[in-house]
């Protein structure tokens, strides 16, 4: 397991007139930090965390509005050698790339720094997930990889999603891999780099399995979402995320089919409205009616094979035994 970050950086803990200069310090590694106006800010908040996975290395970072920049004597005394995947998540910057190409980007979007390579970026207050790569370990899953610098994929963009879905679960995630696992995480992760940053038939294919998960996920959270909805139908969901209706029932086969899956959750959700005592005054089939049942009778024989007791017997249970059905709910719906 990953017990602690490889580093770690806050300002909180510092006098304010003293924090924009330790930002410096602990930046300084990687980046020249300088403000935005004329003024030093004097209460400047930032931070970062950073974890290594693999060769790679995935952290999180915020800060307050300035800017950074690597200029020519900064690429020369450092000799850097690798790239940042930037998952913005709050806020953005605006930058300044070889050759007077501007980038803006924002939350949600996706960005690729190569170390190796000048930039200058004014920033204003900003949350990111940032992913290290080493050239060479990048070189090793892009047979192109000199053009990156500057790179962006826009939130709007799908594969910004699948990318920004897979780096905000590895963040998530990275205290709990064993070690045995982690060449495996980073392989999938590299895939998924790959894939999105430049998608062809080989790189695609390569990360076939992480980009179908990736999928999977998106669409469970929406199913989730939207479990009241009554546009919640296989064909909106192919609608909604662009796929075909072959594709939408083999990513749901291995959970009894994309109809059962949502009827499973419905029932879920049914479950816990209906042993909720602010809802004692609602009756059985009102509340299953907003969750998509459109048949009393198919309601109950639903509910009951799910749960093995009727809605009405269900909202009977004394209180102890209700908290005790619910954790059985909860422990199935983690299997």
């Amino acid at each position: 397991m990953t017990e602690s970050p490889l580093a770690r950086f806050t300002t909180t803990t510092l006098p304010p007139v003293e924090r924009f200069g330790a930002w410096q310090m602990a930046l300084a590694g990687l980046f020249d930090a300088t403000p935005l106006g004329p003024v030093q800010p004097r209460d400047f908040c930032a931070g970062y965390d950073a974890f290594a996975v693999g060769r790679l290395v995935i952290g999180e970072t915020h800060y307050a509005p300035h800017q950074f920049r690597r200029e020519a004597a900064k690429l020369r005394q450092d000799g850097l050698d690798h790239f940042h995947v930037t998952l913005h998540r709050r806020g953005g910057h605006r930058a300044a790339f070889a050759g007077g190409c501007m980038v803006e980007v924002g939350p949600g979007d996706i960005e690729v720094f190569d170390f190796a390579r000048p930039l200058i970026a004014d920033a204003e207050t900003s949350s990111m997930l940032v992913l290290a790569v080493p050239r060479s370990v990048m070189a090793s899953a892009l047979p192109q990889i000199d053009d990156l610098h500057g790179v962006t994929i826009a939130a709007t963009s799908g594969l910004a999603s699948l990318l920004g879905a897979h780096l905000t679960t590895l963040y998530a995630q990275v205290r709990q891999i064993a070690a045995h696992e982690l060449d495996a995480a980073e392989e999938a992760t590299l895939a998924m780099v790959a894939a999105c940053i430049r998608p062809s038939t080989e790189t695609i294919a390569r990360a076939s399995a992480e980009l179908e998960e990736a999928l999977l996920s998106r669409i469970r959270r929406h199913i989730e979402r939207e479990l009241a909805s009554s546009d919640l139908t296989p064909a909106q969901l192919c609608l909604r995320f662009r796929i075909s209706r072959g594709k939408l029932y083999r990513l749901f086969e291995s959970l009894g089919g994309v109809a059962a899956y949502i009827q499973l959750r419905r029932l879920y959700r049914i479950h816990a409205l209906l042993l909720d005592p602010t809802n004692r005054h609602r009756r059985n089939y009102d509340i299953a009616f907003e969750h998509g049942f459109n048949n009393e009778a198919h309601f109950s024989r639903a509910f009951r094979k799910l749960f093995g007791a009727t809605p009405s017997d269900a909202r009977r249970l004394p209180p102890a035994d209700a908290t005790q059905g619910m954790a059985l709910v909860l422990d199935r719906m983690r299997r």
